[in-house]
């Protein structure tokens, strides 16, 4: 499984399908999703992709809230590898990438970045 950090101009995917999320710990909702975009991925011979966020994003927006997370980043990782997961794109949660409009994420993150 290649892991990436950040989303730059990252092209070449062959039909990249994804999803996103936080993916803390691993419920049946985590498992079905994954097995979703595996299986779409496969049909077409692309790329199954997770795009995640490094740090959580409650650890920006909410600093002070008593937040306890259930997986670490190397667990995360090796259940997304265990799944079956093709790449991991580790993007950077700032509070300028929390506030990019829906508009922009679209462009700049998932067309331009993803290539999705």
């Amino acid at each position: 499984m290649k892991v990436t950090r950040g989303y730059s101009s990252q092209t070449g995917r062959l039909y990249p399908v994804g999803t996103i999320g936080n993916f803390d710990g691993h419920h049946r909702g985590h498992h079905a999703l994954l097995q979703r975009v595996i299986e779409t991925a496969r049909k077409k011979e692309g790329t199954a992709m997770v795009l995640t966020f490094d740090p959580h994003p409650v650890k920006i927006l909410a600093p002070q809230a008593d937040f306890r997370f259930l997986t670490d980043e190397h667990e995360k990782l090796a259940r997304f590898e265990q799944a079956g997961i093709d790449e991991v794109v580790l993007v950077e949660f700032t509070r300028a990438f929390a506030s990019l409009t829906p508009e922009l994420f679209a462009a700049q993150v998932l067309s331009k970045g993803l290539g999705l």
